[in-house]
């Protein structure tokens, strides 16, 4: 999937936090923004996955936006930028996967035997404790 460059919205602004005069003169903090509803390069079951994993990214006429301030040079923010939204869009593309009813089953019984394991081998580690200790009187 390729980012279509006509369709964002690129904006530089000046970078806030330690840098001296470049902060104060430079424009070096970078903002993208583009219309989810209207991208022709994303599908739409992605769109409405985008919708719901960033919907704090997303503003209420639909816009992602990301920003960078990283760096000191405008042209590496620029390209964080476009890491950051390909990272989105592709944490969106991933199947997740749902097992079935049978596979539940048989991690649910695998579960059970397991705690039934453990409990025996304390048991049987607790019954070599006791044979241990002498048959006398402990209140001395």
């Amino acid at each position: 999937m390729n980012l279509k460059l006509d369709e964002l919205q690129i904006s530089y602004t000046k970078s806030s936090g330690p840098g001296g005069q470049n902060v104060n003169k430079v424009n070096t903090k970078v903002e993208i923004r583009f219309h989810v509803p209207s991208a022709k390069w994303i599908p739409e079951p992605l769109k409405e996955k985008l919708k719901i994993k960033e919907a704090g990214r997303i503003t209420k006429d639909g816009y992602l936006v990301v920003t960078s301030d990283k760096t000191r040079k405008q042209l590496l923010n620029q390209a964080d930028c476009f890491d950051k939204i390909r990272t989105i869009i592709w944490a969106c593309q991933e199947n997740t996967y749902t097992p079935s009813q049978q596979e539940i089953e048989e991690i649910k019984s695998r579960q059970e035997k397991a705690k039934h394991g453990i409990l025996r081998e304390k048991r049987e580690h607790s019954l070599k404790k006791q044979s241990r200790s002498s048959p006398g009187n402990h209140d001395i």
